[in-house]
């Protein structure tokens, strides 16, 4: 039987362990929408949460889950209803959750129901799971519920898109036909303190929030897209596409102090961290060669809003590859950047991988580890990650197939997956490898083939496999 193999480079350092996997597991739930978030409190626990879908495709709700340490789960509530949850904050033992819902829905003893076609959601859980309060707002169109964070006093900040007006407390909003950014600050009990939107210039042209951080000093941080100019105050922001990424600093009272484009068109900013040092990180993927997309994290000063660097991860892609960035975390100045990969090494075979990196406060890469998904139909996304209170890391996503994380095998059939690591990784790692380094041909081969290397590789590993992905050689 004639065989034709495919050959795929891989650069590894052998002599480098960053990640010390703790423990991995499949979360058992029923058929799952995969849009998770994930928090700490300050014990080490963490917050998860996933929206869910019945056999035809209609959201019938979401959960919120408890994990201790250990990744046990100490306890699970259940939204009904055609909902969907966006964001998680933690703060002063209590849990908060944005997202939108349609139509009527309970949470706890309050009952929402929706002004238009979608309403946004905010409820409040404390850290045993009780429920404690739940708010909707919106107007007569489809509103968005997208980011929920958190001050040091323990006020909650909101933000997401609304279209056609909105009411916020005691204002109300008209946006015509527009779809417009909501900013809102509301007390621990749901008590509107301010709020703030920020629309188009032009007729039917859209721009939302897409996640919120706060600063020691209640400053706030907002990150949306747009496809047109806004106005945010004095400030007139100019789009050049049709998506956009901006990133915007508000002070205490929600006066705006900067704004700054945060990439171009056909990137994807998922992810916003600050750092103690004065700095903000956004991560996500964005336009590499070959038409694929390329991880991508960009840092900034936070207080002009100047952009320091911004650093690839992958200096080429391979033909049509997506690699995509999508979670972002800051430790000690280092930023972690979690994601998955679809590689197309020809254009006749592809495989995905998971994603997970580290880069220094200058935006040197010490690790980069890419793991192989095994299985037919192998897929994963809509990763996360965050740090514990003991400086751990956990990270989620959508799994299907078999995903190995050190002595963890995974596998799951389109369920959500959450697993711990501890970084031990102090060292630099030259990460200076070029795919142009390697040549192999023919690739594809019927068994005889010609490796060239024009540089030494130490630690380097050539994995041989056919064209449906099994290993053959290592």
């Amino acid at each position: 039987m004639r065989k034709t193999l495919l050959f795929i480079f891989s650069f590894v350092y052998l002599s480098v362990h960053a990640q010390q996997w703790q423990w991995g597991k499949v979360i058992d739930t029923t058929v799952q929408v995969p849009f998770f978030q994930l928090i700490a409190d300050n014990n080490s626990n963490f917050y998860f949460t996933t929206n869910y879908n019945d056999s035809t495709g209609s959201a019938v709700g979401a959960c919120i889950f408890k994990f201790n340490t250990q990744g046990n789960e100490l306890w699970r509530r259940k939204l009904p209803g055609n909902i969907s949850v966006k964001g998680i904050t933690y703060s002063n033992n209590n849990i908060y959750v944005i997202g939108e819902f349609e139509n009527a829905i309970q949470i706890g003893n309050d009952t929402l129901s929706s002004a238009g076609l979608s309403d946004i959601f905010i409820t409040d859980f404390t850290s045993n799971g009780n429920f404690v309060w739940a708010k909707g707002f919106g107007g007569n169109g489809n509103d968005w519920g997208n980011g929920v964070s958190a001050d040091i006093d323990g006020n909650i900040y909101l933000t997401g898109a609304c279209s056609s007006g909105i009411t916020l407390g005691d204002t109300t909003y008209n946006f015509n036909s527009y779809i417009g950014v909501f900013l809102v600050k509301m007390d621990a009990i749901g008590n509107i303190l301010f709020s703030r939107t920020f629309v188009s210039n032009y007729a039917n042209e859209d721009c939302f929030g897409k996640k919120i951080q706060i600063d020691q000093m209640k400053n706030i941080y907002l990150l949306g897209e747009s496809n047109s100019d806004i106005y945010f105050d004095s400030i007139h922001y100019y789009s050049y596409s049709q998506q956009d990424n901006f990133l915007c600093k508000l002070d205490t009272v929600g006066n705006v102090q900067w704004v700054d484009k945060a990439s171009g068109y056909g990137c994807e900013i998922a992810g916003l961290d600050l750092d103690q040092s004065g700095h903000i990180y956004t991560g996500g993927s964005c336009g590499g060669n070959h038409g694929g997309e390329n991880p991508w994290i960009v840092k900034y000063d936070i207080i002009s809003g100047q952009y320091i660097w911004s650093k690839f991860l992958f200096p080429t892609l391979a033909y049509q590859s997506d690699i995509l960035g999508e979670g972002i975390i800051n430790e000690n100045n280092n930023s972690y950047l979690i994601g998955h990969d679809w590689l197309c090494p020809t254009n006749i075979y592809c495989y995905q991988q998971f994603l997970l990196s580290k880069c220094d406060s200058a935006g040197n890469i010490l690790f980069l580890d890419t793991i192989n998904l095994i299985g037919t139909g192998a897929d994963l996304y809509r990763t996360a990650i965050i740090k514990d209170s003991n400086g751990d890391f956990i990270i989620c996503g959508s799994l299907t197939g078999n995903l190995t994380l050190g002595s963890y095998s995974l596998n799951s059939n389109r369920q959500a997956f959450i697993a711990k690591f501890s970084d031990n990784t102090n060292t630099s790692v030259n990460n200076s490898f070029l795919q142009e380094d390697i040549n192999i041909f023919p690739n594809p081969s019927s068994g005889i083939f010609t490796v060239q290397m024009r540089n030494s590789q130490a630690g380097a590993k050539i994995t041989v496999r056919d064209v449906l992905g099994n290993c053959l050689l290592e």
